[in-house]
């Protein structure tokens, strides 16, 4: 065949945005396509800004707008009876296209060019070689059968000018889901339309592809690129569901994906950064890209003359004396041409810092601040303004933790955050050319420990402040997405490196002192703990990525702690209990008798104290069991009648940590034989999270529960559902 024969070609383009908004990389796709094709029609589906209307009608008279119903089916069906039926079938072939894919990263010429040659009445770009089964529970065959994908489809007019094709479309059922586009339209478009023995063929199958990975396009994109000459490529790849990744690969193809089109390509990956940035979850962004850096931390890579490029400043909250040593040591890191601000709380702690620190050759300067809201405030009060004259800031804190025993712990945490932030002066020049190298790069962070008590941060980087970070959020103005399910990218510690462009939306707040809760600190749900969680939002807002940063020596180390946590699991799942984790974990940590076992019952060692005057005493307590199946939890406590006055009761409901007690309810029965709820208001804990949902990290967990009652109860109730599953935890 000739090319002449499908020189008129006509494009239907479904576009939707959620908030209506065209990236770059919409005109570039379709101006791409211009090379090829006579005529573009666009159907938005939903919203629109006025701005991207005169973005799409620069390309074509062809913009229309209709209700978000139907996806990509709907939207198909509505162009091809705006533009009607007889029209339809004189293009010698219509390209049906959506905003899904991006590109093109070379001339779609050759791709028409080497496809006129194929006797065929459709084809397309890419195919997916199915799913054994059917994830949408909508097939009637059980599976998802192999077919081309829906991005790209073009029907010549072999097809197109057919009843068969017009009926097809006609038929169609109403579709409201994305499982019920693909079951419906996607998976069976091939299948239908060959049975009726029309010829098809795809544009980028090649040999062997179909052994080595059901979705080429989405798990093999560089392959296609570079093997088939694909043009196109999927923008969900650098933001897909980074476990489906893992079931075919190492996760590494949409971070080669990147690299190829940086290093091999004229694609401009700006335009990628621009749309990802705007509506995906960071978290699956950072997974995808593998967004971790590992900088040595023996030799640096940045001449001085780089570094002396940047306004670049240290900013160190200092507030333990007997850490004196460790600032002095971290501070020594900062290049000389680096500006370093010691932040305190006394004029003897700035005397003590200003003489020891008088060896360094660059300019320090010690503030004094009010320790109302400790390292957050000293950084959003107390150097607010200042940070705004440099491009660059590492900021960090000394940190102790005593919640924890053995304290080794808290220190082995803060060493985790200055060995990968401050390591040395090869190490952070590096990280500057990180920075300067990377211009979307806008925030720097450790991950979150897993060591000791801290192990289910891991799972748990929102604790009890999600509500409270999307409020705050509100407050800033950001529209970048946030989801409960996953995690932020947040600076844990709160200690990072940042770009002050990046962070400008949380820096122009007027922050005072008195937006900060006086001490002592709750453990969690504090507006601190809220904009622990918010700096990469804020960063992801306005255009910036976050990401992890190592040093050589920090990655060396957290490498072996996650290996040697995951090889504990294995242990767990592939040998103690034949792949059932969730049993075996239950009762190795609450013990459960196998007899009771059988009956759904676990043992939870539950214990009362009583504060009769004086605080708690080992010597009044009550034991009781626990009377429920798991998970739920019921105890019960007779209190004993004998004694006048209780000023409160302490519950220890085991003696481990690393679990959740939900939907808690306290119940207080008297005398005469009535109960009441004990108010919320009346307990603490030293948990993490609310007081109906609290997470124990510690092994040794207890509420309490004060009284103001002249009347003492004479039972106490406490029911609650327990949980020590990942996805509560």
């Amino acid at each position: 065949m000739e090319e002449k024969r499908f020189m008129k070609r006509g494009v239907i383009f479904f576009f939707y945005d959620g908030q209506g908004i065209v990236d770059r990389y919409v005109p570039v796709l379709l101006s791409g396509m211009k090379e090829c094709a006579k005529d573009i029609f666009i159907v938005v589906n939903g919203s629109l800004t006025e701005a991207g209307r005169e973005v799409l009608e620069k390309l074509t008279p062809y913009v229309w707008q209709r209700e978000n119903q139907g996806f990509d089916v709907g939207a198909y069906r509505y162009a091809l009876q705006k533009i009607g039926w007889d029209r339809i079938g004189r293009y010698d072939e219509l390209i049906l296209m959506n905003h899904t894919i991006m590109g093109p990263v070379c001339s779609v010429k050759p791709m028409f060019d080497q496809m006129a040659e194929k006797d065929v009445d459709f084809w397309g770009l890419s195919m997916h070689y199915g799913i054994p089964f059917d994830p949408y529970g909508l097939t009637e065959c059980g599976y998802i059968q192999s077919h081309m994908q829906s991005h790209f489809l073009v029907i010549r007019s072999s097809l197109s000018g057919q009843e068969d094709f017009r009926s097809y479309w006609e038929q169609l059922p109403k579709i409201n889901s994305y499982g019920e586009s693909v079951v419906y339209h996607e998976s069976v478009f091939t299948d239908h339309f060959a049975k009726k023995g029309y010829r098809w063929a795809c544009y980028t199958e090649t040999e062997g592809m179909e052994d080595f990975v059901d979705y080429p396009l989405l798990k093999a994109p560089v392959r296609l690129l570079k093997e088939a000459g694909c043009p196109f490529f999927k923008r969900r790849s650098f933001f897909h569901d980074y476990e489906e990744y893992l079931t075919a690969t190492a996760g590494e193809e949409a971070a080669a994906l990147m690299d190829y089109l940086k290093e091999e390509t004229a694609y401009d990956t700006d335009m990628i950064w621009e749309t990802i940035l705007r509506g995906a979850n960071q978290a699956d962004i950072k997974k995808c890209l593998q967004l971790n850096y590992v900088l040595d931390s023996r030799k640096s890579f940045v001449d001085e003359g780089r570094i002396k490029r940047h306004r670049i400043a240290l900013v160190y909250h200092f507030y333990y004396e007997d850490l004196l040593e460790e600032c002095v040591h971290y501070a020594s890191s900062m290049p000389p041409s680096a500006d370093i601000y010691i932040t305190t709380g006394s004029k003897e702690k700035k005397e003590l810092l200003e003489k020891r620190l008088s060896f360094l050759p660059n300019a320090v300067r010690v503030v004094l601040v009010n320790n109302r809201g400790r390292d957050v405030s000293a950084f959003l009060v107390g150097m607010r303004e200042t940070v705004k004259e440099y491009e660059y800031v590492c900021f960090v804190h000394d940190k102790k933790v005593n919640y924890f025993k053995p304290l080794a712990q808290g220190t082995s945490w803060a060493r985790h955050c200055f060995e990968n932030l401050l390591q040395s002066r090869p190490f952070v020049e590096n990280v500057i050319g990180l920075l300067e190298e990377n211009p979307r790069l806008g925030f720097l962070t450790v991950p979150p420990p897993i060591h000791g008590g801290y192990y289910p941060t891991l799972c748990y980087e929102w604790a009890g402040n999600y509500e409270n970070v999307v409020k705050l959020a509100e407050r800033l103005g950001l529209h970048v997405p946030m989801e409960k399910e996953k995690e932020p990218v947040a600076a844990i510690g709160s200690m990072f490196w940042f770009k002050t462009k990046a962070l400008e939306k949380l820096l122009e707040v007027e922050w005072n002192y008195e937006d900060f809760p006086e001490e002592p600190l709750a453990d969690d749900g504090t507006i601190s703990h809220a904009i622990e969680r918010i700096h990469s939002f804020v960063v992801q807002d306005a255009g910036y990525y976050p990401a992890w940063l190592f040093s050589d020596t920090g990655a060396a180390v957290y490498m072996t702690n996650v290996t040697c946590m995951l090889r504990g699991f294995n242990q767990v799942i592939f040998e103690k209990q034949g792949g059932y984790p969730y049993s075996w974990t239950k009762s190795r940590l609450f013990y459960t008798d196998p007899e009771e076992e059988k009956q759904g019952k676990f043992r939870l060692d539950p214990v009362l104290y009583y504060d009769v005057g004086g605080g708690y005493s080992e010597s009044c307590q009550l034991h009781s069991k626990n009377e429920a199946a798991w998970p739920n939890v019921d105890v019960r406590f007779l209190l004993d009648d004998s004694i006048e006055k209780v000023n409160g009761l302490r519950f220890d409901p085991c003696e481990r940590g690393l679990f959740l007690l939900k939907d808690l309810c306290i119940t207080a029965v008297y005398a005469d034989g009535s109960s009441r709820l004990v108010p919320e208001k009346h307990w603490k804990h030293n948990g993490k999270g609310g007081k109906r949902d609290i997470l124990f990290l510690t092994s040794d967990p207890w509420i309490d529960i004060r009284w103001k009652e002249k009347e003492n109860p004479t039972e106490l109730k406490i029911q609650a559902v327990l949980s020590i599953r990942a996805e509560d935890l």
